[in-house]
């Protein structure tokens, strides 16, 4: 227990791990402990009474007037922030981080359907396409891909300016 609430301690201090990281690294250690013991090993059951706290994270989420604002902009002056939209729209109605959006291939879409293996979890899945979504992959038919996806880095800086011509600039 004593190495537990060292080991802790060392974490916060390094200042660049949150705590659902430093969490996770305690509760690896715990599994790690369990493990061992079960093949074995000679460990002290001391470590069991060290609890990791657990916080509840906010949901930060669109309302459906904020995600339609988004939706419904006139973007046809402006082909950057049009596709972004999309791609932002696209990944609300079917519930993909941009890692999976990024990976999506044509082979991926079957009918009114996606099925692909989920890049964090490697689980397959597979999910129904609304009628938004399913206009968002037409739109882009034409295209290699399903979706004109760019880096995730400028993807967020676009997201930003699209949310302010949306005017959703509630500070979060």
């Amino acid at each position: 227990k004593d190495f537990f609430t060292s080991f802790h301690k060392f974490l916060i201090k390094r200042n660049t791990l949150g705590n659902v990281t430093i969490n996770k690294q305690l509760s690896t250690l715990k599994t790690f402990l369990k493990y061992a013991k079960e093949k074995g090993i000679n460990v002290d059951d001391s470590y069991k009474d060290f609890e990791i706290q657990r916080e509840s994270l906010e949901v930060i989420a669109l309302t459906e007037s904020e995600f339609y604002r988004i939706l419904d902009l006139n973007l046809s002056n402006n082909k950057r922030l049009d596709q972004v939209r999309d791609v932002f729209c696209f990944s609300c109605m079917v519930g993909l981080r941009f890692s999976d959006i990024s990976q999506l291939n044509r082979s991926h879409t079957k009918g009114n359907r996606i099925q692909l293996t989920v890049k964090k979890t490697k689980k397959n899945i597979t999910v129904p396409l609304n009628a938004i979504a399913f206009n968002i992959l037409e739109k882009y038919k034409d295209m290699a891909k399903p979706l004109p996806v760019i880096s995730n880095q400028k993807y967020n800086d676009y997201i930003k300016e699209l949310c302010k011509i949306a005017e959703i600039n509630e500070p979060i």
